[in-house]
């Protein structure tokens, strides 16, 4: 009777679910190759900032480094999203390639147009293995590990196992 009753308090007690699905697709080879504007950059200070949709961003300034592709100026600032579903992770003070179509003085970073290189400068090897993506003799997936994709994803936390 117990476990009759157990079972009937599951299945009836409302459980909170958290899904969500992203849009855009991560980062790959093709779109390495096909964007406009390629360059690194710190990121230096970041605050956050409530959108008018109530939302909440974080605005960043950034110091922008090696140019390797496009031409203009270069942003100031990045905007992105923490947010549990499908945010972004950005640390301050770390190093990152952005891959984006257009340049403004702001511009959204996430995990379609943004890889994390590492905590020091100038990184040598990571403009060889950018380089060798956009020659077409490597593709993404062989020079960068899924740990360099989705470290700047933010997955929703998983809950506790009950053991």
């Amino acid at each position: 009777m117990f476990r009759y009753l157990l079972f009937l308090c599951i299945f009836t007690l409302p459980i909170q679910v958290n899904a969500c699905t992203c849009t855009g697709l991560p980062l790959s080879t093709e779109t390495v190759q096909q964007a406009k504007h390629i360059f690194m950059f710190q990121l230096v200070s970041a605050k956050a900032r409530t959108e008018q949709n109530k939302e909440l961003s974080i605005v960043g300034a950034v110091k922008t480094f090696d140019r390797l592709r496009g031409n203009g100026k270069l942003p100031t600032e990045v905007r992105f999203s923490t947010s549990k579903c499908c945010g972004t992770r950005l640390d301050v003070g770390g190093y990152f390639v952005a891959f984006l179509p257009n340049v403004g003085k702001t511009f959204t970073a996430d995990n379609n147009n943004v890889i994390e290189i590492g905590k020091e400068y100038p990184i040598s090897e990571s403009l060889e293995l950018i380089q060798n993506i956009l020659e077409g003799s490597k593709t993404l997936e062989e020079n960068f590990s899924r740990e360099y994709l989705d470290r700047i994803e933010q997955f929703p936390i998983q809950p506790p196992c009950n053991s």
